[in-house]
């Protein structure tokens, strides 16, 4: 993928501490900061509107794959065509990746994501089927 300007850059890393983000409050307001109003998360097995429920959403993700388990989310490429972003990341613990994926963020003309759709890519020990 190709490298994005600086402010882009900035834009990432906030969208990606915001998933690391342990407490409540500091999650909160990075939400607010990056997502629209109207905002949403479409994941393969969820979707969630509103900043409220992308909040909610953010926590569950938090509590279920970062918590005290020493692993993080971490970008490992992006790439910007206009108000598009995509995203390549990957869950990494101490030793190897434990997840990777790609999320395609489409920015407002206030440059808040209004869609985040987020793909996890197959890892070779779930045959394929991804998550």
């Amino acid at each position: 993928m190709h490298d994005v300007t600086p402010d882009t850059a900035v834009l990432l890393d906030q969208y990606v501490a915001a998933w690391n983000e342990a407490d409540p409050g500091r999650r909160r307001a990075a939400v607010g900061r990056l997502y629209a109003d109207d905002g949403r998360v479409i994941t393969p097995s969820v979707e969630v509107r509103g900043r409220e429920a992308i909040m909610e959403h953010v926590g569950e993700v938090f509590a279920e794959f970062i918590g005290s388990s020493g692993r993080r989310f971490r970008r490992t490429e992006s790439t910007r065509n206009h108000r598009g972003l995509l995203l390549r990341w990957e869950l990494a613990g101490d030793r190897q990746a434990a997840g990777a994926g790609i999320n395609a963020l489409l920015l407002g003309p206030d440059g808040r994501i209004e869609i985040d759709h987020q793909f996890s890519e197959p890892r070779a020990d779930d045959g394929g089927a991804g998550r």
